[in-house]
């Protein structure tokens, strides 16, 4: 088994330095004019809640990505090794990734299994530009909303593939509702799942009859994870709580983090009922962030 830690700093990660070093060393790999325009970027971000998606098309070299990456270092390694052993799990021939970015995920999963193929798919041309060929991995420029879709992937992976910013603010006056002991806001769960199923039926399209389904990502409310349970039902994705789990990401300055990482199948066997979504919620991870 090739570990995580040592294939992302191969990679270019950094796991050494702090934020601010990071800050610091990835204004030095630009020009001086680049280098303005990142800060102008960072005081969107900063001061005027702009998306942080705005820096994915900063990065004209593999260097630059991956290090402006390492912000997100731990959240790769604990992503990356729960990825890998499911894959070892469902031992698929073909493996498609939506919202690739630079294509590492794919290089780690060949990198332990060099059998499969893969093809991974981003908005951004600068990120799949900097990525190196490799054979058996396919890495193409586009939006997996929109694109021609081939039917042909065993497993299909968002590894924080979609931006919750684009998901706009309810418009349906607020409530509460209460599943198990979980509280809740209907509206604002029901129109979210409606936003969510243009994804899940996307992953649909490029997806095999029997293909699964993995989905890690910043699901942050029992109301969040409702409407992801929703929208994946209607595209006849089903959620697999006994292969899904909530990873734990350390975070020294505010406290560990939480993700869910959830698999899906298109067996009806595997739909789970809504509490049972929610004793998920409440028993692994209690509150998510």
């Amino acid at each position: 088994m090739v570990g995580v830690r040592g294939f992302l700093k191969r990679e270019g990660f950094d796991f050494d330095k702090k934020p601010h070093q990071i800050d610091r060393a990835f204004l030095r790999l630009f020009s001086s004019a680049d280098a303005d325009r990142i800060r102008g970027i960072w005081d969107e971000i900063n001061m005027f809640g702009a998306s942080a998606t705005k820096l994915y098309a900063v990065p004209k070299t593999l260097q630059q990505a991956h290090l402006l990456m390492s912000y997100d270092r731990e959240r790769y390694l604990v992503g990356f090794d729960w990825i890998r052993e499911r894959v070892a799990d469902l031992a698929p021939a073909k493996v498609l990734e939506v919202g690739t970015g630079t294509g590492v995920l794919l290089r780690y999963l060949a990198a332990n299994f060099p059998n499969v193929a893969y093809r991974g798919i981003d908005l951004e041309a600068s990120l799949i530009g900097s990525a190196p060929p490799q054979e058996r991995i396919d890495l193409v420029v586009g939006d997996y909303l929109q694109m021609e879709a081939t039917a042909d992937a065993d497993l299909v992976i968002c590894n924080f593939g979609f931006d919750n910013d684009r998901f706009p603010d309810s418009a349906t006056p607020h409530s509460i509702d209460q599943v198990g002991e979980s509280k809740f806001c209907p509206g604002c769960s029901d129109d979210l799942a409606r936003h969510l199923d243009s994804y899940f039926q996307a992953w649909r399209r490029w997806a095999k009859p029997d293909a699964s389904l993995l989905v890690v990502g910043r699901i942050s409310s029992f109301g969040f994870l409702r409407a992801v349970a929703l929208a994946a039902n209607s595209a006849g994705w089903h959620l697999d709580l006994d292969d899904s789990a909530v990873l734990t990401v350390p975070d020294p300055d505010h406290g560990p983090q939480r993700y869910p990482a959830l698999q899906f199948e298109a067996q009806s066997w595997a739909q789970p009922s809504i509490l049972d979504v929610e004793s998920f919620y409440r028993a692994a991870a209690g509150s998510l962030s």
